[in-house]
């Protein structure tokens, strides 16, 4: 459901930014890959629950919340 969430809400403001901001649409695609990333290495190993791996998934999902709320400011 998290997934689900947050792969919503990033590619809305990946299409946001393409146009707006060059740097936050970086910004954007950038944590999308890192996410894709995160969801290809917990298919090997069981990447949530090990601490610091756990603490890279809720900064990902801290960042996408962070530029919703620029995006929703700037619109």
């Amino acid at each position: 459901m998290i997934q689900l969430l947050f792969w919503r809400r990033a590619l809305a403001i990946c299409r946001h930014f393409r146009s707006r901001d060059a740097l936050l649409f970086a910004m954007t695609l950038g944590l999308m890959g890192s996410m894709a990333a995160l969801l290809a290495h917990g298919l090997i190993d069981n990447s949530v629950f090990v601490i610091d791996l756990a603490f890279i998934f809720m900064f990902q999902l801290a960042a996408l919340m962070r530029l919703v709320e620029i995006s929703e400011a700037g619109a």
